[in-house]
């Protein structure tokens, strides 16, 4: 970790700059393992959040992963494939519930939307718990 920063990569990068001789943190070790039982779909103001809850959480053995979307029109090609593998798919939104819905409108997948209409943003905790009262 040079200059105080870290490199998260997946996939070729990843190899590219490992075969370059710098250090690099795989995506998989952050967001946690595709076999997991519950995804945490974040997207927008919800990353920071959701992704150190999903660290936490699988450091408390938890079977948890995080996604984040960084774009929702078009969805990304693999999304539906990356869904599949979830048994459960939890979307903290900082509205409604809108993505849950276009989710379960675009995939079939039972996601579930955990809304906050507060005009604030979540905090790790109350993610953490979210995750708690799925995986108890």
């Amino acid at each position: 970790m040079a200059a105080g920063c870290e490199i998260v990569s997946s996939g070729g990068t990843a190899s590219e700059l490992e075969g370059a001789g710098v250090p690099v943190t795989r995506v998989s070790e952050v967001t946690g393992a595709p076999e997991a039982a519950l995804l945490v779909l974040s997207w927008g103001g919800t990353c920071g959040a959701a992704l150190t809850a999903v660290q936490r959480a699988r450091q408390q053995g938890r079977s948890v992963a995080h996604a984040h979307l960084r774009y929702l029109n078009p969805f990304p090609r693999n999304l539906g494939e990356l869904l599949e593998r979830y048994e459960k798919v939890m979307i903290p939104e900082l509205n409604s519930g809108q993505l849950a819905l276009l989710i379960r409108a675009r995939y079939l997948v039972d996601a579930m939307s955990y809304p906050k209409l507060r005009g604030q943003p979540f905090t790790v905790r109350e993610i953490e718990a979210r995750i708690e009262a799925l995986l108890p």
